[in-house]
């Protein structure tokens, strides 16, 4: 950002990532926390709701277990 600037970024596969009911209806944009953008998601290969992290410094994403009873 300081070099005003946009980057895209390309993956090498697919991701298994769609909104969940629970976010449906809200803005479809993430939560920022320690230089990471994160969204609540439905992984639809494991049928597991998710959070998915993205790395902005690292330009690195990871999938982040729920608790089961969430």
């Amino acid at each position: 950002m300081r070099a005003n600037e946009w980057e895209q970024i390309v993956f090498d596969s697919h991701l298994p990532y769609r909104y969940t009911a629970r976010s449906r209806g809200a803005p479809s944009v993430g939560s920022f926390l320690n230089e990471a953008i994160h969204w609540l998601v439905n992984n639809h290969e494991t049928n597991k709701d998710v959070i998915v992290a993205f790395d902005l410094k690292e330009a690195t994403m990871s999938e982040i277990a729920l608790p089961n009873d969430f």
